[in-house]
């Protein structure tokens, strides 16, 4: 929040004395930044670093087959997200307007709605936040572990969240190619990139380590990675405020665009009431088919942690980016506005949530 608010003073709203650089195009070009180099690298780096460090014989952090675990994990979850957004946001029964403060045939409305319970954010946040809570080998395997949910979130946040937001009205006409390179978007292509260069004895030789040949070059790119999230806060921060006018144009577009309360009550409910009780039912689950490394009780721990805390975050920031992309710029300012309420709200809960987490989990036991 501080760091939306440090944004907020560069837009055109803010302070001349801090340039109000951050206007329209700015934050378009940012955008695309984000979309088509910060986070790609950002994820080629992750999963690569964590592929080598699974595969290192030296080393001793968490099994590949339990890093595995993850992406379908995050695959259960997202799925059990998206039938539960569509249940709470169907026109049936009066559900949209009684309890979502939308009109019952706001479609793009039920879509942000839909879109903010399916995806949450899965990989700044939690990496963050284990930072606060770890360090060390701990801290370590739990980034890992974070890295190998992103596996399967990415891939499906950048495929289905344009479908989730109908923003892909019209575009059946293409062929089979089209649909790929769509599918292939430039986070999927850092994930999949991420994963060759981890896994290849080979290419591990030639980008990681301090004595590899082209560690300059994994190096230049870790550094573009870093730049991932404050890039994304700023297309936040941009996306929600925009220069004051009188006119009653703009004081209709901005009526249009403000967020009902019932809204932010059904999203709180649903990130932080239904969503970890979907995380911890997805554990549950798992623990009936024998897939948790019941045998090691530290990764158990690490796993079991990190499932739970992926489902109490707060929804995806990069929503506002995907929606930018689209040139769907009112939106993206809603969105903006009703993230930025919804993180703000955030804080207690998560603090509560993550306390259970902890608990639930048993991973302070090995810190």
């Amino acid at each position: 929040l501080s760091s939306i608010g440090i944004g907020a003073l560069t837009t055109p709203a803010g302070p001349k004395q801090f340039g109000n650089i951050l206007d329209g195009a700015a934050v378009s070009s940012l955008s695309r930044l984000t979309y088509w180099l910060f986070q790609p690298c950002f994820l080629l780096c992750g999963v690569a670093s964590t592929l080598a460090k699974a595969a290192s014989s030296s080393d001793t952090g968490l099994p590949t087959s339990s890093l595995l675990l993850l992406p379908l994990a995050g695959l259960v979850q997202i799925t059990l997200g998206s039938i539960a957004a569509k249940c709470i946001t169907t026109k049936k029964f009066g559900i949209r307007p009684r309890f979502l403060g939308i009109d019952a045939d706001d479609d793009d409305g039920a879509a942000d709605i839909r879109m903010c319970t399916t995806f949450a954010n899965s990989g700044p946040l939690p990496l963050i936040l284990a930072d606060a809570l770890f360090g060390g080998a701990l801290l370590s395997d739990v980034a890992a572990c974070v890295s190998f949910y992103l596996l399967c979130w990415s891939p499906l946040f950048w495929s289905l969240g344009p479908i989730i937001l109908n923003l892909n009205q019209g575009d059946d006409k293409g062929g089979v190619l089209d649909k790929i390179k769509k599918l292939l978007s430039p986070p999927v292509m850092g994930s999949i990139l991420g994963i060759l260069l981890g896994s290849n004895g080979l290419m591990r030789g030639l980008f990681l380590g301090a004595d590899a040949p082209l560690a300059p070059v994994f190096g230049a790119l870790k550094t573009f990675g870093v730049a991932y999230l404050p890039s994304a806060i700023l297309v936040l921060s941009g996306s929600l405020v925009k220069k004051k006018d009188t006119s009653k144009a703009e004081s209709d577009d901005s009526s249009s665009s403000s967020v009902h309360p019932k809204t932010i009550a059904a999203l709180l409910a649903s990130r932080f009431i239904l969503s970890p009780i979907l995380a911890l039912s997805t554990v549950r689950l798992l623990s009936l088919a024998n897939l948790m490394p019941v045998d090691n009780a530290r990764t158990l721990a690490i796993v079991t942690f990190t499932l739970l805390m992926e489902g109490c975050m707060p929804p995806a920031q990069n929503s506002v980016i995907m929606l930018q992309l689209a040139q769907e710029k009112e939106r993206a300012g809603k969105m903006a506005k009703l993230l930025t309420v919804i993180y703000a709200l955030s804080a207690v809960p998560v603090t509560l949530l993550l306390s259970g987490c902890l608990g639930i989990s048993g991973i302070l036991n090995f810190a």
